[in-house]
């Protein structure tokens, strides 16, 4: 069978795995900003239906996300505090997805674990939106969306000694310089951002660091899509699959297809 039919089959077979046995996936994160105000009495910037919206989210939510935590974080209206996370919500105490709420701020975060796009994540994600836009007494302006796909393989300091090589055979890209540096690389941070057709961004993160868990060494990858400007709630999900569909595509092209066969079997 001629190969490219191989290769057809093989992204056909891909497309409809919901979930890899043994994903890199670290974290996928949705977030999403909204339109401040200014008064006459807060010239400052500041979410003017916070006060009330944020206990109306919490009765909402609480069914769902039954387990809650207040980060100690002062909200004065009108302070620097605008868009900084203060209430989260958790299905269970420390069992993803999160809901995470704050002045002119809602994400969404999910975790290797339970990670499914269409019958887990997305869901979510829509859940919460709705359940934000129940909580303010206007209509909500958002003025900014995210989603963030972080990836990471941990490093075997005897094996992969090289970073630049484990990068350019894996995940398909060269690093070149045409001169000498003295020393050796202790640290790297490669970042790219794209333009696409509907003015959203790319954002193409890869770097050198250390597993939160267990602080080993890795190789750290990040795929973001953000849009910035004035839209609803529709606009945002429409978006949202869209955006999904380009990073999920973006995955698949950019890892080799010996790295992408080490995802698909259980490594336990």
């Amino acid at each position: 069978m001629p190969s490219y039919y191989l290769y057809t089959i093989l992204m056909q077979l891909i497309k409809h795995i919901e979930k890899l046995p043994n994903p890199p996936l670290q974290e996928v994160i949705f977030e999403i900003h909204w339109m401040l105000e200014t008064s006459a009495d807060i010239p400052r910037e500041h979410d003017g239906g916070f006060e009330m919206a944020q206990g109306i989210l919490r009765r909402n939510l609480r069914e769902r996300y039954s387990h809650y935590e207040r980060m100690k974080v002062p909200y004065i209206p009108g302070s620097l505090s605008n868009r900084t996370i203060i209430h989260r919500f958790w299905k269970e105490k420390g069992r993803f997805p999160l809901i995470q709420f704050g002045p002119g701020i809602l994400s969404v975060n999910e975790t290797d674990k339970n990670y499914v796009w269409e019958s887990g994540f997305f869901p979510e994600i829509k859940f919460a939106l709705e359940q934000l836009c129940k909580s303010y007494e206007n209509e909500i302006i958002f003025t900014q969306v995210e989603l963030r796909y972080i990836d990471a393989i941990d490093l075997n300091p005897e094996v992969d000694l090289n970073i630049l090589r484990f990068i350019q055979q894996n995940l398909q890209t060269e690093f070149r310089k045409h001169f000498e540096v003295p020393g050796v690389l202790s640290d790297l941070h490669f970042n790219e951002t794209y333009k696409l057709e509907d003015d959203s961004l790319l954002n193409l993160v890869i770097a050198s660091g250390v597993r939160t868990q267990d602080q080993q060494p890795a190789v750290i990858w990040q795929n973001a899509i953000i849009k910035t400007g004035e839209f609803d709630k529709s606009n945002i999900i429409s978006w949202l699959d869209n955006a999904h569909s380009i990073t999920s595509n973006l995955f698949k092209k950019m890892v080799s297809p010996d790295f992408f066969r080490s995802f698909t079997y259980d490594k336990h």
